[in-house]
């Protein structure tokens, strides 16, 4: 559960740690499915959009391939991008 961290770090710390916790996610989501599903779970995918919503933080486009990443791998995350406006 390496993933557990960085979510929490998305969730309560400063900008820059949510930075680095971005590319530690774009890191773990290379090639690891049953990672992508995992973090798929929790509530990542609305974190995501709170980032991509804030003005401060400058990783945007790794919040962008994360997204991008989780929804193209489960059907349960694309119904949660919906859900949290990420997709129309």
């Amino acid at each position: 559960m390496r993933s557990y961290g960085v979510v929490k770090a998305l969730e309560k710390e400063t900008t820059t740690v949510k930075e680095n916790a971005m590319c530690v996610l774009v890191h773990l989501l290379q090639n690891r499915e049953e990672e992508k599903a995992m973090i798929g779970r929790g509530r990542v995918i609305m974190h995501l959009v709170k980032l991509l919503d804030g003005r401060e933080l400058r990783g945007k486009k790794n919040v962008a391939t994360v997204q991008y990443v989780l929804c193209s791998t489960t059907k349960e995350n694309k119904v949660k991008a919906v859900s949290a406006g990420v997709i129309l």
